[in-house]
């Protein structure tokens, strides 16, 4: 199938998830009728007044201090979601609507992410099949469906990593001849990745991991490394900006690091910058045995188990390059989620999981047919043709497994968000 007609197919695919959701419940509406807000007519998550308001200071002539005040400050939620934003305001000028604004960029940040999804395991060897139904996977997955129609732009935030890891990869793989420009590239891309979400604090662990276990490159390194280096400077430069238009940036709550300083004991943020390391060191060891179980459950239940399943059967069959990817970034998931383990944390690693349980696929078809055609030679027509029948069922089947809401049973919305569940 070609780029375009696999644009096309996620695209429906896409559509068919967010459509329902958007004309009737959300995920949120379901699983947490108290943090709901009405916004132009239409019921959107609480969170969703901060995007608004910053979508109303790039579309409006509005001066900032009439938006914003001390106690509705720019924050670090909003900070970090700064091109999620600005395409929800592009489009809000187009469409004239803050709400179909929003629902419209979470939808092509979405499809970007599954279209990415495609691309990036492409790039590390795997098979165009299997990468074209680990997209489908990503398409169809809870990271999308959980909050389309909630109008905070978390869908966009939480598909956009292999959007990055792409884009980073590519830039890497330029910087083995060109290390300098590569670099330079690579910290634009993680500028872009800190205003999207807080993806930069995956992407430069994994990406140095994976330089030091199998590729070790001298260019590519110090492209990585230069790249990181610009990150800091472009973030600095982007900050003081900030500051002078008159969005000074505060903490969130949810912050990464004001989470991790509060699971470290630490108050003082000035203190914490000189501490971070060991007391990140002495939380995760002192909680490491106790939380790991847990962490591991909710992974499992934030995936589906079934998905987990399929993953973990094809793992034996991936590539060098898929398995690393998959217990690099499942091992940042890991950690990230003994601090804050929520779906969206402990799903870090999906577009490797996916491609896992895309060659699962592969392997369930394989034995379906092997039982009832053993007559058949293995590439004869009819068993090509069976094999892709299974394919396509087990394919619906995880669909539905995730998506069984559209059939009225919130069995697995509820389990996905129980951790803030509020029953009706």
């Amino acid at each position: 199938m070609s780029t375009r007609g696999v644009g096309a197919v996620l695209l429906v695919l896409i559509a068919l998830m967010a459509i329902p959701r958007i004309i009737g419940p959300s995920w949120r509406v379901i699983a947490m009728p108290n943090q709901m807000r009405l916004i132009e007519g239409h019921l959107v998550q609480w969170e969703s007044e901060t995007m608004f308001r910053a979508m109303k200071a790039m579309v409006t002539d509005l001066p900032v201090a009439e938006i914003y005040s001390p106690t509705f400050a720019f924050s670090t939620d909003e900070y970090r979601a700064i091109l999620p934003i600005f395409t929800a305001a592009v489009l809000t000028n187009a469409l004239g609507s803050f709400y179909w604004g929003s629902m419209m960029a979470d939808l092509l940040w979405w499809w970007g992410g599954a279209m990415a999804t495609v691309a990036l395991l492409g790039r590390i060897g795997t098979p165009r099949g299997v990468a074209v139904t680990a997209g489908v996977f990503a398409a169809t997955s809870p990271l999308g469906v959980a909050y389309v129609g909630s109008g905070n732009l978390h869908a966009a935030s939480s598909l956009c990593l292999p959007i990055y890891s792409l884009l980073i990869w590519d830039a890497l793989m330029a910087g083995r001849r060109e290390p300098v420009s590569g670099g330079i590239r690579i910290g634009v891309f993680l500028l872009a990745a800190s205003l999207t979400y807080t993806y930069q604090w995956v992407l430069i662990p994994a990406f140095g991991l994976w330089l030091a276990i199998g590729h070790r490159c001298m260019s590519r390194a110090f492209a990585l490394l230069l790249g990181v280096t610009v990150f800091g400077g472009l973030t600095f430069v982007v900050r003081q900006f900030l500051v002078f238009v008159g969005l000074t940036v505060t903490a969130h709550i949810n912050d990464p690091l004001v989470v991790l300083f509060g699971r470290a004991g630490i108050e003082d943020e000035s203190s914490a910058r000189v501490g971070i390391a060991l007391a990140t060191a002495v939380e995760l060891v002192k909680h490491w045995a106790g939380q790991v179980p847990s962490v591991l459950v909710d992974t499992m239940w934030s995936y589906h188990p079934l998905m987990i399943a399929l993953a973990v059967l094809g793992f034996a069959s991936g590539s060098w390059q898929l398995r690393c990817w998959v217990v690099i970034t499942s091992l940042i998931a890991l950690a990230q989620g003994l601090i804050y383990s929520v779906p969206w944390v402990t799903m870090t690693a999906f577009p490797f999981v996916y491609g896992c349980a895309a060659l699962g696929v592969r392997a369930v078809a394989g034995w379906g047919i092997r039982g009832w055609l053993t007559g058949e030679a293995p590439g004869s027509p009819l068993v090509r043709k069976a094999g892709s029948a299974v394919a396509v069922g087990v394919i619906i089947v995880m669909i539905l497994a995730t998506n069984i809401d559209l059939v009225g049973i919130d069995w697995y919305v509820v389990k996905w968000w129980g951790f803030w569940y509020v029953p009706h």
